[in-house]
């Protein structure tokens, strides 16, 4: 956790946002050990959600889209620089642009 937590040096509240991230690091691990293999074969969701430290919420989220759009949004989302205190925001804004345009890339 220490190691892969790498605050902005203009961040305000280090203690909060390391919280925040150790949790995230937590609900990952938790659920890749409950979903990361479905019937054999690895789950690509539970590896995005782990990659980008998103939530369990995030991840119920991805997997009510149909499967085109679950795609879309692994493939599509990259976020840069971001805190992981915004990371969940930035996704759930994200998804939800896409689902609202029907974005087809």
């Amino acid at each position: 956790v220490m190691r892969k937590f790498a605050p902005q040096d203009d961040t305000r509240d280090v203690s909060a946002l390391f919280c925040r991230f150790a949790s995230s690091v937590a609900a990952s691990d938790a659920d890749r050990l409950s979903s990361e293999r479905i019937d054999g074969h690895d789950d690509p969701i539970a590896g995005f959600i782990r990659k980008w430290g998103l939530t369990a919420e995030d991840d119920n989220f991805l997997r009510t889209l149909e499967p085109s759009l679950q795609r879309l949004v692994m493939d599509k989302f990259s976020p840069r620089g971001e805190t992981v205190s915004s990371l969940h925001a930035l996704f759930t804004s994200f998804v939800r642009s896409i689902t609202r345009n029907k974005l087809v890339i």
